[in-house]
């Protein structure tokens, strides 16, 4: 018995698996094999070898439509430096996230207990089964994957027994990691729901650190309290074990693993309030010219500072984030595109990506961001990338999935943020200046402007509709010329201006009235309930003539109103 991918069509034997199982694709590394159903009957296909194991994806993206492929870095968000263009139509490349194609089979396939698929080999119940008189047919056994998908698609929004239960059925069954996300759900709707913590590994703290007495711990937290009342006294566990002394023990952790790649000779470390703001934790190469590394070390503090306040000021409270961040966010900054490439043949092994075209990438299994000075304005690829970096941040453990995130989404909030101007302020008698994020970005404009004068602007339903599937693909062609290279190319480029403006409309127009249905969107998106039709919804967009109307309105606004953001 045999399947294709749903993405190359190569196919492989899958004699003796599990009726329904999915696993990723060894040859193409995007698409998945489905086991088929017992009812299905897959033609014959040729034998293959044993599929290695899975790795990740790849997400790329050029300056500008139709520009050459650049070669980034599996499952990492690149920014793409561009070609040189008048001042007026300079645009800023930027890459993307790491997009998982078909979120739920990943989920089968991490969380299953089933192998890949190997070669022609064929199980011995099959051959067994073939040699003998044939038999009354059996009733097909029901598929649990198929029964998963959908118990969960009859889900309401706060039904909190049905999760716990489903997640109960899921475990029994093998499919762990959609368990852990639905009961990451019920937590979200009663964080103290005791079955839940347990099962997630969470325990109740009773022991002597005073200020974690009754908070729910998982495994490292308690052994980290653990070594807290080994190393303190009595009189002193009240005091032990801050968030600040917990993230200065976790940045000493990482640079005692990163020394080797980074040594102190040539890098400084710069994490604590005296040099860098928690969470941050910033590698910066030494420059050659005396006196610049304190003046970046300064920028780079700016930049992130900036990021870091804008970004908790709009979604603190909307999503209960936690602003005394524990786990150092990374950040490594090469003095040149020379120093970097020179970085990454001295470890081939790490498999850094070629930083032609791109000026930095976010690597969310690392969850580090690398760059490198030169090519792009810094600050520019910092907001864009630190906005990819923060959102995993502030949404993996609360049901977040990259796969859910739709396109428009995931680029739009990114050059949302990357949009920023400088203006010059004074504090208790000191003049600094500060950066402003949410503004117009004029690169970004003139190729929105371009494809409305093309007449090939994609209507905002067409874009909200499309998936990361499509998007993916698109950015695998866009490099390989022809028309097809030219129509992909075109289309990532649509995603990013034209997201980037719907954004700028949700947030700014009609006084700010739509900024929480782009928030109550970005919720929403956290839970797989995104794409056209939850923006419809909250919208109130019910016909086909309601979003044709809302596009005009986009479109005039984004003509009349947007450039007078400059």
């Amino acid at each position: 018995m045999h399947a294709a991918c749903d993405a190359c069509g190569k196919k492989y034997d899958v004699s003796g698996k599990r009726p329904g199982a999915a696993f990723r694709c060894p040859t193409c590394k995007e698409g998945s094999i489905r086991v088929p159903a017992a009812e299905e009957a897959p033609e014959p296909a040729p034998s293959e070898p044993e599929a290695p194991a899975a790795e990740e994806h790849h997400e790329e993206r050029p300056a500008r439509a139709g520009a050459r492929r650049a070669h980034t870095p599996r499952g990492g968000h690149a920014h793409h430096a561009p070609k040189k263009q008048s001042s007026n139509t300079k645009m800023m490349g930027i890459g993307i996230g790491a997009l998982v194609v078909a979120g739920i089979v990943y989920a089968l396939v991490s969380g299953g207990k089933d192998e890949a698929p190997s070669g022609d080999t064929k199980s011995k119940t099959e051959t067994a089964t073939a040699e003998k008189a044939p038999e009354a047919a059996k009733p097909t056994p029901a598929n649990p994957a198929v029964e998963f998908q959908t118990r969960l698609a009859k889900l309401e929004k706060a039904d909190l027994p049905g999760r716990v239960e489903l997640a109960s059925f899921a475990e029994n069954n093998g499919m762990l990691t959609p368990a852990r996300s639905l009961r990451r759900e019920v937590l979200l709707l009663d964080p103290n729901h005791a079955e839940t913590r347990k099962a997630l590994g969470f325990e109740r703290y009773s022991g002597k650190v005073t200020h974690l007495q009754g908070r729910w711990l998982d495994e490292a937290d308690r052994k980290r309290a653990a070594e807290v009342e080994k190393f303190f006294s009595d009189s002193g566990l009240g005091k032990a074990a801050t968030t600040q002394d917990a993230f200065k023990r976790n940045c000493d952790d990482l640079k005692r693993k990163m020394i080797d790649e980074f040594p102190e000779s040539k890098w400084f470390y710069a994490f604590g309030n005296e040099l860098m703001p928690q969470p941050f934790f910033v590698l910066i190469e030494k420059p050659k010219e005396d006196g610049k590394l304190d003046e970046y070390r300064a920028e780079y503090s700016e930049i992130l500072s900036a990021l870091y306040e804008t970004f908790f000021e709009r979604y603190e409270k909307r999503f209960k984030l936690d602003r005394d961040i524990e786990r150092p966010i990374r950040v490594v900054m090469f003095d040149s595109v020379r120093s970097y490439s020179t970085h990454r043949s001295n470890f081939p092994d790490l498999k850094y990506p070629d930083p032609q075209f791109i000026g930095g990438y976010y690597q969310p299994w690392e969850q580090r961001l690398i760059m490198w000075r030169g090519q792009m304005k810094i600050k520019d690829v910092l907001f864009h990338e630190g906005t990819h970096m923060f959102v995993h941040y502030a949404f993996s453990g609360k049901g977040f999935e990259t796969s859910r995130q739709t396109p428009w989404l995931q680029e739009g909030i990114a050059e949302l943020f990357a949009g920023n101007k400088v203006i010059s302020e004074t504090v208790n008698g000191v003049a600094r200046k500060k950066y402003v994020l949410n503004q117009f970005l004029p690169g970004r404009y003139s190729e929105y402007r371009m494809f409305m004068q093309m007449g090939t602007l994609l209507p905002v339903k067409d874009l909200v509709s499309i998936d990361n599937y499509k998007f993916e693909q698109a950015k695998q062609k866009q490099g390989e010329g022809g028309d097809e290279g030219l129509q992909s190319g075109m289309l990532v480029s649509q995603i990013y201006c034209n997201g980037w403006v719907l954004c700028m409309y949700l947030n700014w127009a009609e006084d700010g009235k739509l900024k929480n249905i782009l928030d109550d969107y970005i919720e929403a998106e956290t839970k797989g309930e995104g794409f056209w039709q939850k923006l419809g919804e909250l919208l109130g967009l019910k016909t086909d003539d309601d979003w044709a109307a809302f596009d005009e309105k986009v479109r005039k606004w984004a003509v009349d109103v947007l450039p007078k953001m400059k």
